[in-house]
């Protein structure tokens, strides 16, 4: 049997200037604020095309040092000192909020 590529899901995907030029944050919301303009104007002014959709791509990012998240094989940070310093401290709260519950009321 011979692998077959069959085509599906055409689309035209339109990549916008950055929001900066025009006067809007170099940010989420405003890259969003950009391409909602985008799509507003497809709507507007061509015909038979469906719904113009707004999506981005998302990565996970450790929120201490920016490095990609990859969490290791014991579920952890394993890309900065300050992570798994944090991670540390949140397995205690969570072993601490455990504690509490399985001990209430055996006073």
């Amino acid at each position: 049997m011979a692998k077959v590529t069959r085509y599906r899901n055409y689309r035209v995907v339109v990549v916008p200037r950055t929001p900066v030029s025009y006067g809007l944050p170099d940010n989420h919301r405003g890259w969003i604020e950009r391409c909602d303009e985008i799509a507003a104007s497809i709507r507007r002014h061509i015909d038979n095309v469906g719904t113009p959709l707004v999506a981005c791509d998302t990565a996970d990012v450790c929120s201490f040092c920016g490095e990609p998240w990859d969490a290791g094989e014991y579920a952890g940070p394993v890309c900065c000192v300050a992570a798994d310093e944090e991670h540390e401290r949140e397995q205690a709260r969570c072993k601490r909020h455990i504690d509490e519950i399985e001990n209430h009321g055996k006073d």
